[in-house]
């Protein structure tokens, strides 16, 4: 357990879920919260009445003591999953949302999902967990349209390895403009974020495919897999091989 002025989080367990076809969501209520973020495919939850499109990139909390259950089945949907005990969750937590940075999240799950997997200090889960909840509920809070448009175009098109310039081209917009916007939201200027995305795609190629470094180079717009490799290094702290083989324990249930 870890607490947070009148607030804690109480790690339970997680995993990778991954559908076949047709599936949908059983009908069930957890004792805790539960966090479900979608990687692939959608999703289809009520809850208490409301009804909830999940799509990659999505992510909700699922409330304790409150049934949910699918409404439309689904075909190779995949989703994280993660359940926690919590006190005042309100403090820091987030019910629904669109995440701008799928690959990112992506990869800090399969790490959380790592560390529960080959059970490492369940206080570490806890401390990436809350800091990642409260940097979702920041973001939400400050985000506006045109952050929200720019950091989509650069999501979709990250694998052409964007250029400031022709980002803020596209938009109408001076680059030192959309600079100072992405600080605000997020925290990165916008070249950074752009390096940020880039670097979030490689770690998810590396640890959710068998692509070679070649292949992933080729598919983010590198010159060759030596640039790939100074690119990554530089801002992982590791190779990418180094990274892949660092993180690979995974629970996954399916059906």
């Amino acid at each position: 357990m870890i607490r947070f002025d009148d607030a804690f989080i109480d790690f339970s367990n997680m995993g990778l879920f991954v559908g076949g076809e047709n599936w949908i969501h059983p009908e069930t209520a957890n004792k805790t919260h539960e966090l479900i973020f979608v990687v692939k495919g959608q999703v289809f939850i009520e809850e208490n009445g409301v009804f909830h499109d999940l799509n990659p990139g999505d992510m909700i909390c699922l409330v304790p003591g409150i049934v949910h259950k699918g409404y439309k089945k689904s075909s190779g949907a995949s989703f994280f999953w993660l359940h926690f005990f919590a006190g005042n969750y309100p403090r820091f937590g987030i019910y629904k949302t669109a995440l701008p940075d799928l690959y990112n999240c992506s990869a800090l799950m399969k790490n959380l999902n790592h560390l529960a997997k080959t059970q490492k200090d369940k206080v570490l889960i806890e401390s990436k967990l809350l800091s990642f909840l409260l940097e979702t509920k920041n973001y939400g809070e400050k985000e506006n349209k045109l952050f929200h448009d720019v950091s989509e175009y650069i999501r979709i098109n990250v694998c052409f390895a964007p250029k400031v310039k022709d980002v803020a081209s596209h938009f109408g917009y001076n680059a030192d403009y959309l600079s100072r916007l992405f600080i605000k939201n997020c925290g990165f200027s916008l070249k950074k974020y752009i390096d940020r995305e880039r670097e979030s795609l490689i770690s998810d190629k590396l640890l959710n495919t068998t692509m070679t470094l070649k292949e992933i180079a080729a598919e983010c717009s590198f010159e060759d897999d030596n640039a790939l490799i100074k690119f990554f290094t530089a801002r992982a702290g590791c190779s990418p091989t180094a990274y892949r083989n660092k993180i690979f324990a995974t629970h996954i249930n399916s059906k």
